[in-house]
């Protein structure tokens, strides 16, 4: 995360930092991203940039956040509009990111690059950092859905839930870079999604 310097930064300047490397780890992954070029396309020396930020590790995390936080807010725009359902809300709110991430393929690649087994050990280190605050978001997302009929405990099902998304989420982050038919790629997935909620319907609801 970035040190008290950057964030003192004009926010011109901050943006100019956080766009270059956000486009270098999204177009080379983490481990294939050089630190010269983010520093050169910026506008800012190596050791600014580290001044800045504590090493690449760093760097790499706040770009995976600030994606993270801006898919969440445009996220957050269609949860009005969303089924109390919480199945046919799961399928919404999956078709609603997907269509978000397609439009953005930098956002795409950070948020599937951040599955890649290179970055396992950021990925620990984040979920200790976060891992409340991803779970309370989660609640955020179903927290006012129907509970009736409920097979479960509302706990249960909501660790169901969740493990379905990281399962979708998986399932991005082996396709690599945004296909070149995405709209193709869309419909295949969320056709595989649909079968999925035909299963969890029966799993999570008393007839």
């Amino acid at each position: 995360m970035p040190r008290p310097p950057f964030l003192r930064l004009d926010p011109d300047r901050q943006a100019a930092i956080l766009s270059a490397a956000m486009k270098e780890f999204a177009e080379h992954g983490y481990r294939g991203a050089s630190t010269n070029h983010i520093a050169a396309t910026s506008g800012v020396s190596k050791g600014s940039l580290f001044y800045y930020f504590d090493g690449k590790d760093d760097l790499y995390l706040y770009c995976y956040d600030q994606s993270a936080k801006a898919f969440e807010r445009e996220l957050q725009q269609h949860r009005a509009e969303w089924s109390r359902d919480m199945l046919q809300r799961l399928r919404v709110m999956t078709e609603t990111g997907l269509d978000i991430l397609i439009r953005d393929p930098v956002i795409f690649a950070l948020q599937t690059g951040f599955l890649a087994p290179e970055v396992a050990h950021l990925r620990e280190r984040y979920m200790r950092e976060h891992g409340q605050e991803a779970a309370g978001e989660f609640q955020y997302w179903f927290g006012d859905v129907e509970r009736d009929r409920l097979r479960h405990d509302w706990a249960t099902t909501v660790r169901l839930l969740m493990w379905t998304y990281v399962g979708i989420k998986m399932e991005l982050a082996y396709t690599g870079p945004l296909p070149d038919d995405p709209v193709k790629f869309k419909e295949a997935l969320m056709e595989r999604l649909d079968l999925v909620i035909n299963v969890l319907r029966e799993a999570l609801y008393i007839d």
